[in-house]
């Protein structure tokens, strides 16, 4: 609960402290006294917009300090614990706003971010404002009261997490089914691409046999006639085949071998010419028979360089180039084929996501629709309390339009009331006056405080509008929440004043140099005065002590 505010150099503030007590208390004074200066500091110390205007006059910085007590508030310690700010059983939250406009936030000492503060003080403090009654007209806090009456809060955002899950997911399918029938055309070419590459082998080694191959091909009949020359040269031709010539030579020489031995040696080298010659006159035969133009084959090898040297063409490169571009080619469809996983994936998540978007939102549907029925209950009652007798209450849920998913669920949700006996049922807009509105936003703050476990609840003025008997009771159903919360509310009926178990009374005063707020706490004579002067304005009789004496009691 909240123990303590010090606040210095804020608007006319130069400092003030208040020590504040369990149950209820309630704030009074005079109109313009300044008892909203309360609320402003706490909203302002747990992050609410700050400038530099609301430094006192002549000051350099504006600092407020709360100080919470956490003793049976282990949910709250713990998460100090785990944001490494903790101090046992306390929790003080400081921010000094600066002159030049600049802001400080800290919690136990240590500095922290708006997000950790904001994330801190909706543990420990709930502010229902004085303009609430308008704030209930909006259907989106409608949904909001009905939610945190249900318990549903948790499953409300978890509702709204999954949505925006959803929502992207379906965004990126939306993206990726787009472009499938893009990539399918890109995918379809790339493996026609590749097909034509792998119809054939175009590596160095089979290129070079080729073109080789090609190259005897195109000189067969050259090279044909060039051995039958040599072969005609050598043996065939009557009268100057060089083996003929050989042979002649040699026996021309035969018979002089046994007179002049050097011509032995010259008959055994023309000999081993003769058997040279005649070696090489079989292998040139053997190389005529082994000669075959095959046609077949010619046309197919140079169908082959034909393809080969089209598809250098065709990729712009070099044909012993097309091995790296068949790599590129592999790549970039493998990397479209991942483009096709992920719309895979993406479809499989999307289908999940919505799945589980429904699953939670049924859920929370359910909560909605048997929370309604309580909550409907709840309101009327207290409606016949707060002199609006006959009056009835119900919330309607409302299929969202289309029937579409939205962050907040699968319906609309809105306040149904009649305010009469025998009216009919109709959107709160447009059947409560103001006073009707804010007894019935009065009486449904109540119930949902009720519910939280917020562990200090704020009431500005929520009781504006209304008076008599029914101020009365408005005092009793605060006085009663306060049993299980801290309860502060800022109030101007004496009837409320006189539930509360502490008094704080808020009093200005000024001069020509200067002007100060005060607050001060008041013991049971003073409480009696501020009752008197509540109930009977600028001049307090014995018989508006006496009643106020009376309300004390």
């Amino acid at each position: 609960m909240l123990t303590y505010i010090n606040i210095k150099n804020f608007a006319i503030i130069k400092e003030l402290e208040l020590d504040l007590q369990s149950e209820m208390t309630v704030v009074t004074g005079e109109t313009g006294a300044g008892k909203s200066i309360i609320i402003d500091t706490i909203e302002l110390a747990l992050g609410a917009r700050a400038d530099a205007s609301l430094v006192r006059s002549g000051a350099q910085r504006c600092e407020i300090t709360l100080m919470f007590d956490l003793t049976n508030l282990k949910h709250i310690r713990d998460l100090l614990i785990e944001q490494e700010i903790d101090s046992e059983n306390e929790c003080i939250i400081r921010r000094i706003i600066s002159s030049d406009g600049h802001c400080k936030s800290s919690i136990n000492g240590n500095p922290c971010t708006q997000q950790t503060l904001r994330n801190i003080s909706t543990l420990l403090i709930d502010i229902h404002g004085q303009h609430e009654h308008q704030a209930l007209l909006n259907p989106e806090r409608q949904r909001e009261l009905l939610d945190a009456f249900a318990d549903n809060n948790s499953l409300a955002a978890k509702v709204k997490l999954l949505y925006s899950s959803w929502v992207k997911i379906k965004k990126e399918l939306i993206e990726l089914e787009n472009s499938a029938e893009d990539y399918q055309t890109k995918i379809d070419f790339l493996t026609y691409q590749l097909k034509e590459l792998e119809s054939i082998d175009f590596s160095i080694e089979n290129l070079e046999s080729l073109r080789t191959e090609q190259k005897r091909f195109s000189s067969t009949e050259q090279i044909a006639f060039s051995l039958n020359a040599a072969l005609e040269i050598i043996t065939e031709n009557e009268h100057s085949a060089a083996i003929r010539g050989l042979y002649n030579a040699k026996n021309k020489l035969e018979k002089f071998k046994e007179i002049d031995p050097n011509i032995a040696s010259t008959i055994e080298l023309l000999q081993n010419a003769i058997i040279q010659t005649q070696e090489a006159s079989a292998n040139i035969r053997q190389n005529l028979h082994s000669i075959e133009f095959n046609e077949d084959r010619q046309k197919q090898v140079e169908e082959q360089l034909t393809h080969i040297y089209d598809l250098a063409h065709k990729h712009k490169v070099e044909p012993q180039d097309l091995p790296q571009v068949r790599i590129g080619l592999e790549k970039q469809l493998e990397n479209l084929q991942t483009i096709t996983t992920q719309l895979e994936k993406a479809q499989t998540t999307e289908k999940e996501l919505e799945k589980s978007y429904l699953d939670a939102a049924n859920e929370l549907t359910l909560g909605r629709k048997l929370a309604t029925t309580k909550l409907n209950q709840l309101v009327t009652t207290k409606m016949q309390l707060l002199s609006m007798a006959g009056g009835k209450f119900s919330i309607n849920l409302l299929p969202n339009i289309n029937k579409n998913f939205s962050a907040n669920g699968l319906e609309r949700i809105e306040f149904l009331v009649s305010a009469n006996p025998g009216q009919p049922l109709q959107p709160l807009s447009k059947v409560a006056s103001g006073g009707e509105l804010s007894r019935i936003s009065l009486a449904i703050q109540v119930i949902t405080a009720e519910k939280e476990v917020t562990p200090t609840l704020i009431f500005d003025e929520i009781d504006a509008g209304i008076g008599g008997k029914t101020a009365d009771i408005v005092g009793q159903l605060l006085r009663k929440l306060a049993e299980s919360t801290q309860v502060i509310c800022i109030t101007h009926l004496p009837q409320v004043a006189a539930q509360s178990h502490n008094h704080i009374l808020v009093e200005k005063t000024a001069n020509a140099n200067n002007t100060e707020v005060m607050l001060t706490t008041l013991n049971q004579n003073e409480r009696v005065n501020e009752i008197a002067r509540m109930l009977g304005g600028i001049k307090i009789t014995q018989q508006t002590l006496a009643h106020a004496k009376e309300m004390l009691k």
